[in-house]
């Protein structure tokens, strides 16, 4: 008796995946940094972490722990709901 019941098809590797930048940004943090003049690098040694992290935040608002988002919000000397707060004019 031949068996009648399918493999499952193998999930497709993750493996170099990017994750693609959202069309609109998820919070304010591009805008106030660049209204500022300051560089992704000099906004992370300001606020003490990385640029990857500023970049994630900037671009995808995932990855980056809420304690990040407090550090910038500090750094720029704005409440931190002026960062999420995408309505609001910069």
């Amino acid at each position: 008796m031949e068996n009648t019941l399918s493999k499952p098809k193998p999930k497709p590797s993750r493996a170099g995946r990017k994750n693609k930048p959202l069309a609109q940004p998820p919070n304010n943090i591009r805008a106030i940094r660049t209204s500022r003049g300051l560089t992704l690098k000099e906004l992370a040694n300001g606020a003490g972490c990385t640029s990857q992290q500023i970049y994630y935040a900037e671009t995808q608002g995932i990855r980056v722990s809420v304690k990040v988002f407090r550090a910038i919000a500090q750094y720029f000397d704005v409440p931190l709901d002026d960062i999420f707060n995408t309505s609001k004019k910069i």
